[in-house]
């Protein structure tokens, strides 16, 4: 896919040469020195860790703590201890705004995440696999952005095709009737322009999930999904070049600008970007800076993450909410018809279900070697306490 998209870019007489290409970790970097961030990602690692050990019981923990704590036993807990205070240091040189929750956060997960020992073969491998990973990232993100670009080059807008199957199918128009709802309540248009640009959080907090389950090849498979919806998104976009409600029936939406949103500087950067290609007036390739809506990815990406995040009934519960309120706003803020929605959970199905079949062939060999441990059967908190107290 990549060589196709290569071939496209120098090409098309409508792209220019010049490409964002460190733009997606750009994106990453911004992720990471949110605020309360490190927090969000510690309580998540002790939600996977938690669940992989099953009933965690406080009196045996400190029973075994008072018996085996000795000097010796101190001095690999030292090393850990230095290693976060390094991390803390250079995450607060590197990075503007974090908390002092998030230092203390991170000083904390460096300490719990690194309680296994690991060979130095080990270590490679996950370094190799971070190097690996990050390449076909890029690369995907490349071939994503060069096909959404010309979404709309020599072809028709579908946005009247696509109200006209939504109207058949609910005898309405569902997008106006979601933005009139959502226009009388200010609180919740903010949330979901909150909820909305959270969604590459989401992703990081899901697969720091996976790593505290130590669901190896599991989490390949995730990454793997994830890949797939850009892969797949990209092509489709030509088969339904719609813009979205929110550039079609502005209209509609026009109580969105009487907010301060992120919404509103990401629309119009989006249709600059989108406008300039096709007039061949465009002076660089923005990294997924363009319109297109069918089918929705960020759907079907959320509908991965919620797969994912089954193992641990707490998680999923918390990404059932999170992924509920996506579905709201992706219509509410006018990025998406509901059609585009129901496209993006066929995208998501179709890319789990090959993901989880080509898993064992997602990374070379030298570099896999993942296991997954077996996760401990679950107990209901209220039983196990009431069988406990019996006992």
């Amino acid at each position: 896919m990549s060589a196709i998209a290569l071939y496209i870019h120098h090409t098309s007489p409508l792209l220019p040469r010049p490409y964002t290409v460190f733009e997606p970790l750009r994106t990453l970097k911004d992720v990471v020195a949110l605020p309360w961030f490190m927090v969000a990602v510690l309580a998540t690692f002790l939600v996977g860790r938690v669940r992989r050990r099953g009933e965690w019981r406080l009196d045996a923990a400190l029973g075994a703590f008072r018996e085996h704590v000795s000097l010796r036993a101190m001095l690999p807990l030292g090393g850990r201890v230095l290693l976060a205070l390094v991390l803390v240091v250079a995450y607060a040189a590197l990075f503007d705004g974090p908390t002092v929750f998030d230092l203390l956060a991170l000083g904390a997960l460096a300490v719990f995440a690194t309680e296994r020992r690991r060979p130095i073969s080990g270590w490679a491998r996950l370094a190799a696999q971070t190097v690996l990973a990050s390449l076909v990232f890029l690369a995907i993100c490349y071939s994503y952005t060069i096909l959404k670009s010309l979404t709309f080059a020599g072809r028709e807008q579908v946005d009247a095709q696509i109200i006209a199957i939504e109207r058949g199918i609910f005898g309405m128009v569902p997008h106006r009737v979601i933005a009139a709802w959502v226009s009388r309540h200010p609180s919740f248009v903010v949330a979901c322009d909150w909820v909305y640009f959270r969604f590459f959080h989401h992703m990081a907090l899901t697969t720091v999930l996976l790593v505290a389950l130590r669901l190896g090849r599991e989490r390949i498979e995730y990454l793997g999904a994830l890949a797939l919806c850009y892969v797949l998104g990209g092509p489709l976009y030509h088969v339904w070049p719609g813009a979205g409600p929110g550039y079609y029936d502005p209209g509609t939406y026009a109580f969105v600008e009487h907010h301060v949103l992120l919404t509103n500087v990401i629309r119009g950067w989006l249709y600059a970007n989108t406008r300039a290609v096709l007039s061949g007036q465009a002076t660089v390739v923005r990294t997924w800076g363009y319109i297109a809506c069918m089918p929705s990815l960020h759907i079907a990406q959320e509908l991965v993450m919620l797969y994912y995040a089954r193992h641990s009934r707490f998680a999923f519960a918390v990404a059932c909410a999170f992924t509920a309120v996506t579905l709201v706003s992706v219509v509410a803020l006018g990025w998406h018809y509901p059609l585009d929605c129901i496209g993006g959970g066929f995208v998501a199905a179709f890319a789990i279900k090959v993901a989880h079949w080509q898993r064992d062939a997602l990374l070379p060999p030298i570099v896999s070697d993942e296991t997954d441990v077996e996760l401990p059967p679950r107990r209901p908190f209220a039983r196990a306490w009431i069988e406990r107290s019996s006992g």
